[in-house]
């Protein structure tokens, strides 16, 4: 994994909310699926609607990442703003 921008932000956010190690996991795994981008954008996009969410959809990550697909995270996200 390069130290891309994307990258930088990702953990810097995942970062306030999770361990190093679990940051580093739940990064490499957005963007080994593609979709680190999308899931940038939508946690920004519910951090104007709610702090609070936006934390606790953190916090949820690296469980729901065990449970799913990474592009399922992707619509768990676009779901928590609606």
């Amino acid at each position: 994994m390069d130290n891309s921008p994307l990258k930088k932000e990702l953990l810097a956010i995942f970062g306030n909310r999770l361990s190093q190690e679990a940051a580093g996991e739940v990064t490499q795994l957005l963007e080994e699926a593609g979709v680190a981008a999308q899931v940038l954008e939508l946690l920004s996009e519910l951090q104007d609607s709610s702090a609070k969410l936006t934390g606790g959809a953190i916090e949820a990550l690296p469980e729901v990442l065990r449970r799913c697909d990474p592009h399922t995270v992707v619509l768990w996200l676009d779901l928590a703003i609606a």
